[in-house]
């Protein structure tokens, strides 16, 4: 078995609730969401080697209350950029390093991370082509991480591994986008993980990522269809591509109404 890797959607943030929370600037988790991430830690069904977060505040805090245990036990949280969620909201646009480091420094690890790195590259298009180079460039960091900890501790050949990221993103990144479907019963709940291995050889420059048997069974689901796949990517590109089209329409709202 190679390493396991744990895929989980943040809690529930203030951008969950109500139509307007999307234009507040990386939101962090409502009480509810807290309780989530609170009865994910009473269960404690991880032991990790690993902590991968989404520098974003609800992701991180998600992680920091989530596997508060382990972070007990001296485990901190490494944050990689990659992981951000889709588009140009304001709610999915993150802050700067020094910003986060001042509210989570004491848990986070932040080698990774530019002082703006929310506004750099391709992170906050709603393209489907960056979007898959993006994931696959995380999944790659991932693999590379299991790699390490296996090479550091031969004796432990299936690292555990947590990956704390986000709703819209998920399903570019496990490579599932059934997932990405609002209507379908497969899609990432706040504070939902699933479990993954990595399938395919092992220099492969696609990493692919796969849902273990296990994990299905837990959620009681079957494994898609390839058909169904490619009508979830489909669903997904659209709604991203609607996205994108709104949130053009309402800056271009807002430039226009400026008075000079």
């Amino acid at each position: 078995m190679p390493a396991i890797i744990h895929v989980m959607r943040h809690a529930q943030g203030y951008h969950n609730i109500g139509s307007m929370g999307v234009y507040e600037k990386d939101p962090r988790l409502t009480t509810i969401g807290l309780t989530q991430c609170a009865q994910v830690d009473e269960a404690s069904p991880f032991n990790p080697d690993l902590i991968i977060s989404s520098p974003m505040k609800r992701t991180i805090e998600t992680s920091a209350v989530s596997f508060q245990t382990a972070i007990t036990d001296g485990k901190f949280v490494v944050l990689l950029p990659d992981l951000q969620e889709i588009g140009a909201y304001p709610c999915n646009i993150g802050s700067p390093r020094t910003e986060i480091l001042k509210e989570f420094g004491n848990i986070a690890r932040s080698d990774l991370v530019a002082e703006n790195w929310f506004g750099e590259g391709t992170c906050n298009t709603w393209r489907t082509d960056d979007i898959y180079e993006r994931a696959r460039q995380a999944r790659l960091a991932i693999r590379l991480f299991a790699d390490r900890l296996i090479e550091e501790r031969p004796e432990n050949p299936n690292p555990v591994i947590l990956v704390t990221s986000h709703g819209d993103f998920i399903p570019f990144l496990v490579q599932d986008y059934e997932s990405g479907r609002m209507s379908s019963n497969q899609h990432f709940q706040n504070a939902e993980w699933r479990t993954y291995e990595f399938v395919g050889k092992a220099n492969s420059e696609r990493a692919r990522l796969r849902e273990t048997d296990e994990s299905l069974k837990r959620r009681n689901a079957e494994r898609s269809t390839q058909l169904e796949q490619d009508e979830g990517q489909r669903q997904l590109a659209h709604r991203l591509r609607r996205q994108d089209q709104i949130w053009n329409r309402e800056s271009l709202g807002s430039i226009k109404s400026v008075v000079f």
